[in-house]
């Protein structure tokens, strides 16, 4: 899923590539990119209304655009913005932004995924099935929420 669109693109950055080029080939590999960067440390994929993910997805967009250039250094202080932002997001110094002015920060800023059941014991482990048993806390909690 692309998180910005070829009209977004060249609002920001005009070129002479075709919009096919642009949507199918540049905006879709940077909204992988930018999905791969940041997998450990948010749910994926991002909703429609990012608009951090939108603005990151523009610039690795144009970043791969000027990778193509003979002169490495056409892309060098675009890359390193994108990383400060990414290493920014990863860390939790920075936010997600989205259309209604919420925030998202990182799950812990460790790479970790964050869980509503990781404090207690898995059901599933290595005896056979019928000696496996749920976390009596965990259906104590159950119990409650259900009061």
């Amino acid at each position: 899923m692309a998180y910005a669109t070829y009209t977004e693109f060249q609002e920001r950055y005009p070129t002479k590539l075709t919009e096919a080029e642009v949507t199918s080939h540049f905006l879709h590999h940077a909204s992988v990119r930018l999905e791969t960067m940041l997998a450990p440390y948010f749910t994926l994929p991002f909703s429609a209304n990012n608009l951090t993910a939108k603005d990151i997805t523009l610039d690795l967009a144009y970043l791969l655009i000027l990778q193509r250039s003979k002169d490495p250094r056409d892309a060098e202080s675009l890359s390193q913005g994108i990383k400060s932002r990414i290493e920014g997001l990863r860390n939790g110094t920075e936010a997600m932004t989205t259309t209604s002015g919420d925030t998202v920060y990182s799950n812990t800023g460790l790479g970790e995924i964050w869980s509503t059941t990781q404090d207690f014991k898995p059901i599933f482990d290595m005896r056979e099935s019928a000696e496996q048993r749920v976390d009596p806390d965990r259906l104590r909690e159950e119990k409650e929420a259900d009061r």
